[in-house]
């Protein structure tokens, strides 16, 4: 399993994810964002991950188009595949999932909450140009 590093999830949201790679098929299960998330981030960051969101659905078939939910959870079997993404920062759940999809994995989405009085980290300028780059890496590869 990984998360951000601010551990913006609760840990009910994890065990949710364990129980369900314990008792499916699954190979991967990823989070799922709900609509109060975006009460925790400013507008240019919400107006940037909704952007997201609809770039992913025309251009790749994700499992998910909340591609950003920064918690994951993966069997032994997804592990090779996780450790050959080469994305660095916030777009390695782009990597990942697009590797998932095209490998056709068993990936299932999780419901995440928040934890209570959580604040989520800012993005710089300057970190929005270099993960616009490694967007393009992905799309081409």
């Amino acid at each position: 399993m990984y998360t951000d590093y601010d551990f913006p999830y609760t840990y009910g949201s994890m065990v949710d994810m364990i129980h369900k790679l314990e008792s499916t098929k699954t190979i991967v299960v990823v989070g799922k964002r709900d609509d109060s998330y975006y009460g925790h981030i400013s507008a240019r960051r919400r107006r940037i991950s909704q952007y997201l969101k609809k770039v992913n659905r025309v251009l790749f078939s994700l499992p998910t188009d909340d591609t950003q939910c920064g918690l994951k959870a993966f069997t032994k079997e997804a592990k090779p595949l996780f450790l050959s993404t080469k994305t660095d920062r916030y777009l390695i759940d782009v990597e990942f999932l697009k590797l998932l999809a095209k490998k056709n994995a068993n990936v299932e989405v999780q419901m995440v909450k928040l934890r209570d009085n959580v604040i989520l980290s800012k993005i710089t300028n300057m970190r929005l140009v270099m993960e616009m780059f490694n967007y393009l890496k992905i799309m081409l590869s």
